[in-house]
């Protein structure tokens, strides 16, 4: 992702002291970048850090898993189809409200890559998964 958009700078964010662990979008980032809007130079929203490594590029991955146990890959539509540690996922739905309860399935993703999900239940430990696992597409 990354090489899609380049880096201009890396700075380390403090959590906010009364922030929940879980919502960095709505504690640290959303005043971060009110600030940065706000013409607040980003060298003073936090020491300079060294930009992220790539994990190695060697095909299919999860590249994280979010917090409420998705997998998010680098995968692209229009692959709908995969098999993650053994486990064939051919299940689709657009939306969690169209997934069966309990069954992984397939979606698009918010930045347009195909995450793996599973309606009120963690994907990651329904097929025991983890960041940087290979993942197949069948």
């Amino acid at each position: 992702m990354i090489d899609e958009v380049g880096v201009q700078a890396v700075h380390e964010l403090a959590p906010r002291p009364h922030g929940a662990p879980t919502f960095e979008g709505r504690d640290v980032f959303a005043p971060a970048a009110a600030a940065l809007a706000a013409g607040v130079p980003i060298e003073s929203l936090g020491p300079r850090a060294d930009p992220p490594s790539p994990l190695p590029e060697s095909g299919p991955r999860v590249l994280w898993i979010d917090g409420f146990g998705n997998l998010v890959t680098n995968l692209k539509p229009p692959t709908r189809k995969l098999r993650v540690h053994n486990h064939d996922i051919v299940a689709t739905a657009k939306t969690y409200s169209e997934a069966r309860p309990g069954e992984p399935f397939v979606y698009v993703g918010s930045m347009g890559y195909l995450e793996v999900g599973v309606r009120e239940a963690r994907a990651d430990k329904l097929l025991g998964a983890r960041a940087g696992m290979r993942v197949e597409t069948i």
